[in-house]
């Protein structure tokens, strides 16, 4: 929420919320909107799937955004065509996400976040790319959007601004986390990868969080119980480049 702080944005939306996520953007003056139906992650591919489980999605900003975006959040859900796909954009423009990342987005047939993944990942093994667009690492990451490339500079510069954020909020906590997007990462999907942290070794899902959606995930424990030896495949990324 510090870009809604700073009046950087109007609008954000945060899943896999909870009643206490809630209360606290409500503390701090913000209008809230509940997203319609529950949702949850599907243990055996890591998409999200709406209307089934007890995870909500939260809009927080300014009473009119919120307002909209509830509309706009229906007619993705249940309406078609090209109804929408304006509805998508329109949301996307309120959420401050690049045009071009959302339009990358409508393209795909398959709109799940495996099949997301598998076209970030599909120009293998690359380097030189603007940390800030590292969105592999769970919740430590800068951006809420899936960019249109991993070296996408409009992506990029809206994650150096949550940098920045943090940075003026907690300057040691920016100056690790940025360390940390920076490092060279192997990525299977959504839940499967391996940090090389210059620090403290490799790292792996496990180590960025203790949600239980992930550690009910098979494909994440039978990856795990595979460590020290790494699977085979995995495309390799250092997003070891600032903004220029």
């Amino acid at each position: 929420m510090a870009l809604l702080e700073r009046g950087v944005k109007r609008l954000v939306k945060r899943e896999f919320a909870n009643i206490e996520d809630r209360r606290l953007a409500v503390e701090k003056g913000f209008h809230v909107a509940v997203a319609e139906g529950g949702y949850g992650l599907d243990p055996k591919t890591a998409d999200v799937r709406l209307d089934w489980g007890a995870h909500l999605t939260l809009f927080i900003g300014d009473e009119g955004a919120t307002q909209e975006a509830m509309e706009l959040e229906r007619v993705e859900r249940h309406g078609s065509g090209d109804d929408r796909e304006a509805a998508m954009k329109r949301l996307g423009e309120l959420l401050g996400y690049p045009a071009c990342c959302v339009a990358a987005y409508l393209k795909q047939d398959d709109q799940g976040e495996s099949a997301t993944f598998e076209r970030l990942l599909r120009g293998g093994d690359r380097g030189g790319l603007p940390r800030t667009n590292n969105l592999f690492l769970l919740s430590q990451q800068l951006i809420s959007h899936f960019p249109c490339d991993l070296a996408c500079e409009a992506s990029a510069s809206i994650g150096e601004l949550a940098l920045d954020a943090l940075r003026d909020f907690d300057s040691a906590s920016a100056d690790a986390l940025a360390e940390l997007l920076a490092a060279p990462v192997t990525v299977w999907d959504r839940v499967r990868f391996l940090v090389e942290h210059p620090v403290h070794g490799q790292r792996h899902g496990g180590h960025m969080t203790e949600e239980p959606r992930l550690f009910s995930h098979p494909g994440f424990n039978a990856f795990v119980s595979a460590l020290p030896e790494v699977p085979a495949g995995g495309v390799r990324l250092v997003f070891d480049g600032e903004r220029s």
